[in-house]
């Protein structure tokens, strides 16, 4: 559920703890956490709640880096109330990261701000940058995700890696490697694919019958010597090097997981019967992509999960759902009408309405007739003479 407290909200992301808007503040000591997000802290914490005068140590997860900081439960001046701050006063370290990261915000707010001033500067919305806290169901410990001004970047390409033996090793290293030729000295087109890649594109890593990993390109392939993390001994030395962020599946997604008509339907690194193919580097359709993060989503690490749900279609637009006809036998709905005409003041028959909702159903177009004013005159005094002897004879009797 969708929840906003000043410069904190929360939109409906898997995992998300809050969301903290950039302001002066987060270049100095840290943010006030407002009352509302407590419960979300509190939940990721292991339910545990901090003391009036409380401080404990935190752990900040970011880009694979690992910050301290601490969360404390301050009191106001009153004494009446506190205030639950995440303040990182003495990490300079991070200080600088979040000055290098956010230079929009930044620039923003020191041409903007004034010492003297008391109220705050707030960064207009289309400049707007934000801090992602995730949990890790870990208590104390935050996936913290940065959304930029500057992060516009074009949709990623998608990727599949056979790595077989050398994804621990390639994981380990931060990296993919090829040799830019086979021992027969020929160059292997599923080899130099791996120069197609750009940075921020995502890859699929597959060895052993399941996908492992999902990494994300850091840096473009370049030429480069086989690596010493990599043992093997089958390779020329000669290959390309592409930088390679990997995160993990939890649990790892496995072939036959994948439903056949989509490996089939796929090709790329499958082949007819949907097996995986001989080869390395593979480029895979949005549709496959898109498709295995909608049964797989739950299994995507956040990282990754932000970077493709803004064009899953499954995101873009919910599943409108026609609501169910409903069908009433024309006699039933006759009788409803008769009996709402009748409410109202108005004397038909049964079979009359159920004569002009007939020749409604049978044609759109119906001319009404009947006698002229006059005459109607006529007969509503004659009717009348008539009941008024009626009564006087039902007197007499």
């Amino acid at each position: 559920m969708f929840k906003q407290t000043r410069s904190w909200s929360k939109p409906e992301y898997k995992d998300l703890i809050g969301r903290k808007k950039v302001d002066w503040s987060i270049f100095r000591i840290g943010t006030q956490i407002p009352y509302d997000f407590w419960e979300d802290f509190d939940k990721e914490n292991g339910n545990q709640s901090l003391k009036v005068g409380e401080r404990v140590p935190i752990h900040l997860l970011i880009n694979g880096q690992t910050y301290q900081a601490h969360l404390v439960n301050r009191p106001r001046n009153d004494a009446s109330t506190s205030s639950l701050q995440l303040r990182y006063d003495e990490n300079k370290a991070l200080q600088d990261l979040l000055r290098q990261t956010f230079k929009t915000s930044y620039q923003f707010l020191r041409k903007n701000r004034s010492d003297t001033e008391k109220k705050p500067i707030q960064v207009p919305d289309e400049l707007a940058e934000y801090i992602d806290f995730y949990q890790t169901n870990k208590p104390f410990v935050y996936q913290v995700i940065f959304q930029t001004h500057d992060q516009k970047k074009p949709k990623p390409s998608f990727w599949w890696v056979n790595q077989g033996k050398t994804h621990h090793e390639e994981k380990e290293g931060s990296f993919l490697w090829v040799p830019q030729k086979s021992q027969r000295d020929t160059i292997m087109h599923h080899h130099i694919r791996l120069l197609e890649a750009h940075e921020g594109d995502i890859v699929f890593c597959y060895s052993e019958k399941e996908v492992k990993s999902v990494g994300i390109v850091t840096k473009e392939a370049i030429e480069a010597p086989k690596p010493s993390g990599i043992k093997s001994t089958e390779w020329q030395e000669d290959g390309y090097l592409l930088g390679l962020n990997y995160f993990d599946f939890v649990p790892a997604i496995q072939k036959d997981e994948i439903p056949l008509e989509w490996r089939i339907e796929e090709r790329g690194p499958f082949n007819v019967k949907g097996d995986l193919n001989q080869g390395y580097f593979f480029n895979l359709s949005d549709h496959f992509v898109y498709q295995l993060f909608d049964l797989f989503e739950d299994r995507f690490p956040n990282e990754v999960n932000k970077m493709i749900s803004p064009y899953s279609p499954s995101q873009e637009a919910p599943d409108i759902k026609e609501s169910p006809k409903m069908y009433i036998p024309d006699n039933d709905l006759i009788i409803h009408i008769h009996h709402y005409i009748t409410s109202k003041g108005f004397f038909y028959t049964k079979t009359e309405v159920a004569n002009l909702y007939l020749s409604l159903r049978t044609k759109p177009f119906v001319i009404l007739s009947g006698i002229p004013e006059q005459e109607k005159q006529k007969w509503r005094n004659g009717l009348r003479k008539v009941l008024v002897q009626q009564n006087k004879l039902g007197n007499l009797r």
